[in-house]
């Protein structure tokens, strides 16, 4: 059969099954020459032709279509060869019988037998004569395939055979074999097609064939004799469309309902697919076992379902179902599920559980960081779950709560999608509203800069002797210690403008300069600076005019412009235009009111005090007394003598 059913001229040939019409013969389709032009025929007509594919590392490339020929379709055949002749022999069609006596088949040509003395003889080694249509015998580097001789060296002959001499065939190409030594003949066909199972008789009358569907296979041992069965090749191949089972091996078809273009080890293990003129959308080849690199074919919406895999098309226009991970295909290293947008791939998870990926989903990380969800590189979380926040301390991530940030020394809640928690960027604070310096809100309690100067959120934190001139340092173990205004209502002095820390004892600060009215400073008491000064005081200005200050009536300080105070006196007026000079309106106990001054209530006209008068007293009394003594000794002495 394969080309070499009789027809009679002008009739028609009736195909059945997996035959077709080609070259003027019927082929099937499951052998070579017939399935090296189609994989699947119907009604006598080719449905699917053979398409090559390549395999690598799991990527299917899909080669140049063969054509059939249904006649011959060359000019040299169409006008040489004998009806129904014309084969194909790979991609090239050549000519097993010529139509014109004189002609035999040289190269799949016809030649005109004067031309092919060096390659073609009669089976009996007689020169070829003018009525021969094809070759008996061949000689030197040509071979017999079907009536013709071909050369080794080239296409078509070299793709059957590698090595020929002696008119015989000694390597065959991959898809063919030759028979044993013994039994190769140059009057007989010494190349047979691994997928044809036509029996070939070689020498020795010995029968060969291949197996249906094999693409490469090894040679039988030698035939038993011109009766006994044909000996088989062995198979190690099938031709795409078809798998290998058994042993020895026999090819059967892919599962068509699968959408196997190719397959291994079953029908339904594709490696490859078909192509969308199948109509069934099962485009996409998706790997299910990658040592064995085989799988399915899905359609681009399966693909996507469960999120492990990506519809792509490879650089050879070739649809895969690629996984996530598969960096050949535009995957990502250890990614787990991933989306395609507009051909851009985003991973959603990563495998092991330990790997995260970054919020772009651009790469997957290490990421044993409690309570991340991205990771942006190994071990530095980029985002967290469950309303948590990224808290970063000298390098390393955490994931915390918003109050857990808050409440640590020296960290806010940075505003932002995500929200994160930042240090403060001052050393000192202890909690701030934003980051960087000047906007502390609460200063730490250990160290020596431990108070806040400015407003909480826009402070910095400083020494006590920091806080001056205008504040003051006061502690609060509760709500953190600050430098407090001089002029504070609750904490500092009404309208004080520089003072100093409270001394010991002192809930207040001492007061060094007013904003407005006068500086007063009692001997014993608290500072102030009232608009007037109280009674005992008169109010003082420099003469530069920037302080003004309550100074006692009974002052002795030196003061410019210079002021001399009135002992005693406890209520005053003063006016500089009276040249410095102080009015005193009232005095105190042992003084007395003398016009604008006191003087002591204890002094005589004469002038002299009380105490000196005393004290004259007592020396009059004294001399008086030790006159009167000498007198009395003097007289009593006198009258004895």
């Amino acid at each position: 059969m394969n080309g070499q059913w009789p027809r009679s001229s002008g009739a028609s040939i009736e195909q059945h099954g997996a035959y077709i019409l080609l070259a003027g013969g019927c082929y099937d389709t499951r052998m070579d020459p017939g399935s090296g032009v189609c994989r699947e025929a119907r009604d006598g007509a080719c449905v699917r032709y053979a398409e090559e594919h390549v395999v690598n590392d799991g990527r299917y490339k899909a080669s140049i279509r063969v054509v059939a020929a249904s006649q011959c379709t060359q000019d040299t055949n169409t006008a040489n060869c004998a009806t129904g002749k014309c084969e194909m022999i790979g991609a090239t069609e050549v000519c097993t019988q010529c139509a014109t006596a004189g002609n035999v088949p040289i190269d799949g040509v016809c030649n005109p037998f004067g031309e092919a003395t060096d390659k073609c003889q009669k089976a009996t080694g007689n020169p070829l004569e003018n009525t021969d249509i094809t070759c008996g015998k061949c000689l030197n580097a040509y071979f017999m395939y079907k009536g013709g001789c071909y050369s080794k060296d080239a296409a078509p002959g070299s793709t059957m055979c590698t090595e020929a001499a002696d008119g015989k065939c000694s390597a065959a190409a991959t898809g063919y074999f030759v028979p044993p030594v013994a039994d190769r003949d140059p009057t007989k066909q010494s190349v047979i097609p691994c997928g044809s199972e036509e029996e070939i008789t070689a020498g020795n009358s010995h029968k060969y064939k291949g197996v249906a569907n094999c693409k490469v296979c090894t040679a039988p041992e030698n035939g038993d004799g011109a009766d006994s069965v044909a000996k088989a090749a062995t198979c190690t191949a099938c031709v795409d469309g078809y798998y290998g089972s058994g042993n020895p091996l026999s090819c059967a078809a892919c599962d068509s309902a699968a959408n196997c273009a190719t397959c291994s080890g079953a029908a339904t293990a594709c490696t490859s697919c078909k192509t969308s003129e199948t109509a069934n959308g099962k485009e996409y080849f998706r790997i299910k076992d990658d040592a064995a690199k085989t799988g399915e074919c899905v359609t681009e919406t399966d693909c996507k379902t469960a999120s492990t895999h990506f519809p792509t098309t490879t650089t050879d226009s070739t649809k895969i179902c690629a996984s996530c991970s598969d960096e050949t295909n535009s995957g990502i290293a250890d990614c787990a599920t991933c989306t395609k947008e507009s051909n851009t791939i985003k991973c959603l998870t990563c495998t092991p559980d330990t790997k995260k990926p970054n919020k772009a989903g651009t790469k997957c990380f290490d990421c044993q960081v409690t309570g991340c969800s991205h990771c942006s590189a190994d071990v530095v979380c980029e985002e967290c779950d469950g309303g948590k926040i990224v808290k970063t301390v000298d390098g390393a991530t955490s994931c915390v709560t918003g109050d857990e940030c808050t409440k640590a020394e020296g960290f806010f809640v940075k505003k932002g999608n995500p929200k994160t928690c930042e240090a403060c960027g001052d050393e000192n604070c202890a909690t701030c509203a934003v980051e960087g310096n000047n906007k502390c809100s609460k200063c730490k309690t250990t160290g020596t800069k431990t108070y806040l100067k400015g407003d909480a959120g826009a402070g910095t934190c400083v020494e006590a002797s920091g806080c001056g001139p205008a504040a003051f340092p006061k502690d609060d173990a509760e709500n953190g210690n600050k430098c407090v205004s001089c002029g504070d209502t609750t904490n500092g002095i009404t309208n004080c403008a520089e003072c100093t820390a409270p001394g010991e004892g002192k809930t207040k600060p001492a007061c060094t300069k007013c904003t407005s009215g006068f500086l007063h400073t009692p001997e014993r008491g608290e500072t102030s600076c009232p608009t007037s000064c109280p009674d005992g005081y008169f109010g003082h200005t420099t003469t530069s005019g920037d302080l003004k200050t309550c100074q006692s009536c009974a002052t002795e300080a030196t003061l410019n412009p210079a002021v001399t105070g009135i002992p005693g006196c406890t209520q005053c007026t003063y006016a500089a235009a009276r040249a410095s000079t102080l009015k005193c309106t009232a005095c105190g106990s042992d003084y007395k009111l003398e016009g604008e001054t006191c003087v002591s209530s204890s002094t005589n006209k004469s002038g002299l005090s009380t105490g000196a008068i005393a004290g004259i007293s007592v020396a009059v009394i004294v001399v008086v007394g030790g006159l009167i003594g000498f007198l009395c000794w003097w007289f009593v002495c006198r009258g004895k003598a």
